[in-house]
Formats: C-alpha cells, structure tokens, sequence
C-alpha cells in the first residue's frame, strides 16, 4: 500500500476537523443558534459576534457550528445507507449472474441514466415538509446505484478466484460464499467510492437546503447561503463563511478519496 501524500493528508485533516466542529461544534457554539436580537441584525465580525450576525440578529457562527453537526449527521447516514445497499444489490448480481444479474444491472442502468439532481427535487418537491431522516431517504433512492455497480464489478471477477471455487468445493453455501469470501474483499473501492459519496452528498444536501426543500433548519448551510446571496452587496459575510465551509469539507473529501484510490488500489503504478 502506498503512502499518503501531502494533498491526501490535507484532505485529511479537513475531514478530521469537520468531524471534530460536528461531534464538539455545538458545545463550543457561543450563543443559542435561534437566539434572535433585534438590535444586532446584520452586524459585521466583532469582538461579541466573531462571523457576524444575520438578518435575524443571530450568531452566524453558532449557526455554522449546528449547520455542521446537521450536515455531518444527513451525509453520514445516507452514505451508509447507499453503501449498505449498493453492496448487498451489486454482489447478488455480480455473483448470482444470469437473470438475476441481466434484472439488477437494468434497474442499475436505468437509474443511472436518470438525473439524480432531478429525482431528488422531485421526491423533496411531493413532500409537504422535509426534515433531516426525508433528505436521507430522498438522497438514498439513486445513491445507492454507485455503489451497486463498483460492488458487482468487482463481484464478477473475484467469483471466479482460487479461494471463491475452494469455498464452493469445501461445500459452502452460496450466502456463506459471498457474507466472507466475496464481501471482505471487495470493500476498498467501495470505501474510496464512499470518501467521494460524502462530498457529493453535501453539495446535494447544500442545494436542496439552497433551494428551500431542503430540513426546516435556519442553519443548515445551504440555508445559510441562501439567506446570504439576499444581502450579498450589504453583508458578504453571509454568503461567504458557509460558501468556505462547504468547499473546503468537499475538497477535503475529494482530496481524501484521492489518496485513499492511490493508496488502496494495487493497480497503481507504485512510485
């Protein structure tokens, strides 16, 4: 396995860090996200409100600090639900073959050809009010695919290794065959696949909030930005710090699922 570079320990350390502001954020917020005052709307970074405040007086930097431990909880949890399901639907159809994979990779191919971004406004859009467990739902119906594909990829060629037809010999059932021998051994694309899901399911999460479907949450990110671009010309701030606090959690992502591919993926001329 080859070592990190400098770019994948950055991404790293991004990540960390947005784990740590997601786990910790919250206690360190100095004020009460929804605490409005009046007398402070739209101030600039001060000694009392660090970020600024918004158009409804409250601390922009609590916000940024809930709106991380929101964001980290929604893309968590639909990344492990798209890789629990891509990995069961794409080693049944990689090792099951014949109809039962020609049916799987249909249904793969179909909701790949359709626009994810579009099926996602769609379902949000039908939905009278969208909280943080309907955005992980909504992200999960087409997420999974992705996952589905790497893992039946993977699944075709590793049915036919030493070890697979040895397990079959010794009498091994065909669920014992793939829960052991398959499984285990086709997780690292689909852990490199899932460094990336997190990027992409953030900037997703970010439109939909953007947009107003997103969770009914004043301070989820893409909210965030909305309310910012309104007062874009009198307060930049707005739109800037969460505009930086989601480009620099995907870079990290991306920079990580980089070097996490490097690392992993013994195709790789080793340098």
């Amino acid at each position: 396995m080859r070592r990190f570079g400098a770019g994948a320990w950055a991404g790293l350390g991004l990540v960390v860090l947005f784990a740590l502001l997601a786990m910790v954020g919250p206690l360190l917020a100095p004020y009460d996200p929804n605490a409005q005052s009046l007398a402070g709307l739209l101030r600039g970074p001060s000694g009392a409100h660090l970020l600024g405040t918004d158009e409804n007086g409250c601390d922009l930097l609590s916000e940024l600090l809930y709106g991380a431990r929101l964001a980290a909880a929604i893309s968590g949890a639909t990344v492990l639900t798209c890789l629990g399901i891509g990995t069961v639907v794409g080693t049944i159809a990689g090792y099951a073959g014949g109809w039962i994979d020609d049916l799987l990779s249909r249904l793969i191919d179909v909701l790949l050809a359709f626009p994810g971004i579009l099926l996602n406004l769609t379902v949000a859009a039908l939905m009278p009010r969208t909280s943080a467990a309907h955005l992980v739902f909504i992200l999960s119906l087409n997420g999974w695919v992705g996952y589905a594909r790497v893992a039946r990829g993977q699944a075709l060629a590793l049915r036919e290794r030493e070890f697979v037809q040895a397990a079959r010999a010794l009498g091994a059932s065909p669920v014992r065959v793939a829960a052991w021998h398959i499984v285990p051994n086709l997780l690292s694309p689909l852990i490199i696949q899932a460094s990336f899901g997190f990027a992409g399911i953030i900037l997703v999460e970010a439109s939909l909030s953007f947009l107003g479907l997103g969770p009914q949450n004043a301070y989820s990110w893409g909210a965030l930005l909305n309310q910012g671009t309104t007062y874009l010309w009198r307060a930049s701030y707005l739109a800037a710090v969460p505009g930086v606090a989601i480009a620099a959690v995907v870079l990290g992502f991306n920079l990580l699922g980089d070097g996490l591919r490097d690392a992993l993926d013994p195709r790789r001329v080793r340098s």
